[in-house]
């Protein structure tokens, strides 16, 4: 049941991500004008009919109007970028520049060098095995 539920909420967030409630019903224009035009003339003339742009259906033109709807009203909204947003709520009026931050002094990782002749490869496996590993 919970596997259900994340892969639902997954697909629901993809559709989100993608093109919302638009995109899926803009398919399904596309697949029932596919059904409708591949019944009149024919699937490779009807595939091309409803893809061409030219012979849009009901449902296409009015998801057209609210796309276009929804762009006139972006472009009446004022751009106004995250940055600035936070910079008017959180900065003080008179400070225009924020003070360049120090570096802090991070320790210098090494490395163990390796012991003349030894090697990971030849050697025998400790007898008897670590606890963790017995069966």
């Amino acid at each position: 049941m919970a596997k259900r539920l994340r892969t639902f909420l997954v697909l629901l967030s993809c559709l989100h991500l993608c093109a919302g409630v638009e995109g899926v019903l803009q398919i399904v224009a596309w697949s029932r004008m596919l059904v409708d035009y591949s019944a009149q003339v024919g699937l490779a003339e009807g595939a091309s009919m409803t893809f061409d742009g030219k012979h849009p259906c009901r449902m296409c033109n009015a998801l057209a109007k609210s796309r276009k709807r929804q762009a006139e009203e972006k472009k009446e909204q004022p751009d106004v970028s995250p940055l600035k947003l936070v910079s008017s709520e959180f900065v003080a009026p008179g400070i225009t520049e924020a003070p360049i931050p120090r570096l802090i002094d991070l320790p210098v990782l090494g490395f163990v060098p390796r012991q003349k002749g030894s090697s990971l490869h030849g050697k025998s496996p400790p007898v008897p095995p670590p606890r963790g590993l017995r069966a």
